[in-house]
């Protein structure tokens, strides 16, 4: 809305500014081995608590503040029912069964995807309702 310097950068007014949370995923500052995939980075200890809900910004990539997601709380509260039967009730045949290696390599600036494709195909295990 107006003009202002923030860590020693000027920001004329009425600009539009793009946070990268790719970068900041990526910071070795606040990350250990910023490049290598380690999703238990995200499982806080005792010492590290961190409220998904709250106002840490090494989140950003799940939204974060006043434009956090809003369905957050039913997600907390679902995913692990939805998880637990998906491994339940399914076997996952990987890349066609061809091999079970995941080439886990990047592709993208704004939006990041896999560069290969991860192919998964459910194969029922048993079915737990009759219908």
């Amino acid at each position: 809305m107006r003009s202002c310097q923030v860590d020693g950068y000027d920001i004329p007014a009425n600009s539009k500014i793009f946070i990268s949370a790719y970068a900041i995923g990526r910071d070795s500052q606040y990350w250990e081995n910023p490049h290598v995939y380690d999703p238990e980075r995200f499982l806080f200890t005792d010492e590290r608590k961190v409220d998904v809900r709250g106002q840490y910004y090494q989140l950003l990539p799940f939204g974060s503040g006043r434009r956090s997601c809003p369905g957050a709380s039913l997600a907390l509260i679902v995913i692990q029912a939805s998880l637990a039967s998906l491994v339940q009730c399914f076997d996952w045949v990987v890349n066609d069964g061809k091999s079970n290696e995941i080439d886990i390599a990047e592709e993208g600036r704004v939006t990041v995807f896999l560069a290969k494709p991860l192919k998964c195909k459910p194969v029922p295990r048993f079915v737990p309702f009759s219908v």
